[in-house]
């Protein structure tokens, strides 16, 4: 019996949407994509595998952001709670790269899991 893999390109710079989901929850291929592209919780001070962490909606589904790569991130718990805290934002200015901004107006970027070559 033949093996095949399947590969699909995560995206890092332009997204063009091939797997997003219609709804809030994302699928397993997007699950999957957007855990393999961060590594870890996107958090720049965390360091909680990807695989253990929630799939977050950089800008909130209620606010219109799409259940997509380029929206998403992988978030620890804990950390998901602080995006949550006032004077906290969280932007995704590119597919992969997750910017947090504290209450005191402080920028931190996050870029994708960078993998031994």
């Amino acid at each position: 019996m033949p093996f095949s893999v399947d590969i699909d390109a995560v995206p890092t710079d332009e997204c063009d949407h091939r797997h997003a989901s219609v709804g809030y929850q994302p699928g397993s291929r997007l699950r999957h994509l957007v855990q393999v592209r961060d590594g870890k919780c996107s958090f720049p001070a965390c360091s909680r595998p990807a695989r253990d962490s929630d799939f977050e909606h950089a800008t909130p589904y209620g606010n219109g952001g799409p259940t997509c790569a380029c929206n998403a991130h992988a978030f620890s718990r804990s950390c998901h709670r602080v995006k949550q805290s006032p004077g906290w934002n969280v932007t995704k200015p590119r597919p992969g790269w997750t910017q947090w901004t504290t209450m005191t107006g402080r920028t931190y970027s996050q870029g994708p899991w960078r993998y031994p070559a």
